[in-house]
């Protein structure tokens, strides 16, 4: 019988790339570890008060969040939510989901999705000239530059979110790129071969904690490297600047989602730099368990009092205002399907 399971393993193994093994296993691992929280939330006192209330449903639209890239669908399991992707289904809560930098809206259908109070629902512009136009509003300092004049070292980089292409440049140059943002080097020098910054969580008005992003300084624009938790969030943020960081938030529409904030070593100031309304988490081989575990409890349990706790009552969409929802279908299935296949891949070989 071993040696039958052995073979039969052997055989398995010598299909598939080292990098699709160790792939493999990385998910055992996460799924392991998302059923140990599981059963600590359920025997908690707020997860066997659930067993009486059922489960809540969350309805995601226009977009089904991906398995491996969202942390709402870590949070979902562990938490024992129901998800679906038809509004012709109750809910009690909705989310404005599209993995993309500009949602193009209409306005019948955004007057509908705000009339269930949907999360994200004004959150339509995360890219990156949006960014810097209003965090310059909030925090009174800007982060871009203009490249034509300024003299020095700069950031360049596309303004469409998640690209990782960003480059240091010497300006001034004679002409701008276009589809580019240019902005100042901040300096987040960690140690002599890392930058860091910051990762912070937004619930609404909630900032849990937020991580510690570690990067290569020679790959400073790529992802992160290696996390770390910190727990309180006042040890990195004064108060003032916790509270213009949620100003910038509610002006850009966010109230669930992530920023990457980057603090200058030269003048102390905070950037950010970054939004994203879809964010993927914490990866459980960047971080040390301990630190992946704490995230994934208090993410599950801010999202839980912040979106969830109140919504009581099952809703649902009239006849007639479905076919404004129902009308729009977010992003092309092709192009869809190619992010989502070049998500993989870059997965496979990090």
């Amino acid at each position: 019988m071993f040696k039958s399971l052995k073979w039969l393993y052997t055989k398995i193994v010598s299909l598939k790339s080292p990098a699709m093994i160790s792939q493999h296993l990385l998910t055992i691992r996460l799924q392991i570890v998302l059923t140990v929280i599981k059963v600590m939330l359920l025997f908690s006192p707020r997860g066997f008060a659930s067993l009486f209330k059922g489960s809540p449903t969350i309805l995601y639209w226009p977009r089904w969040p991906n398995k491996r890239n969202c942390v709402l669908y870590k949070l979902r399991y562990v938490l024992g939510y129901r998800i679906t992707t038809n509004p012709d289904d109750y809910f009690h809560r909705m989310i404005e989901w599209e993995d993309i930098t500009l949602r193009v809206r209409d306005r019948k259908y955004l007057n509908v999705i705000e009339r269930f109070d949907c999360i994200n629902a004004k959150c339509l512009n995360i890219g990156k000239d949006h960014v810097e136009e209003i965090f310059e509003e909030v925090f009174g300092y800007p982060l871009s530059i203009d490249p034509l004049s300024f003299r020095g070292p700069a950031v360049q980089k596309s303004k469409i979110n998640a690209m990782h292409d960003g480059k240091v440049i010497h300006c001034p140059i004679e002409k701008r790129e276009d589809g580019c943002v240019y902005q100042k080097v901040v300096n987040n020098e960690f140690d002599e071969k890392h930058v860091y910054d910051f990762r912070v969580l937004i619930f609404e008005d909630k900032i849990p904690f937020v991580y510690y992003y570690y990067h290569l300084k020679n790959n400073r624009f790529d992802t992160y490297a290696w996390a770390e938790v910190v727990k309180h969030i006042d040890e990195v943020f004064t108060a003032d600047e916790i509270k213009k960081m949620l100003i910038f938030c509610q002006k850009m529409g966010l109230q669930y989602g992530e920023l990457d904030v980057l603090r200058d070593k030269d003048d102390k100031k905070i950037y950010i730099v970054d939004v994203n309304n879809t964010p993927s988490g914490p990866r459980i081989n960047r971080m040390s368990l301990g630190d992946f575990s704490f995230a994934i409890i208090q993410m599950a349990k801010t999202f839980d009092d912040v979106f969830i706790k109140f919504s009581k009552k099952l809703l649902s969409i009239s006849p007639e205002d479905k076919k404004y929802v129902k009308a729009y279908k977010g992003a092309s299935s092709i192009i869809l399907a190619l992010a989502q296949m070049v998500n993989l891949f870059t997965e496979y070989i990090v």
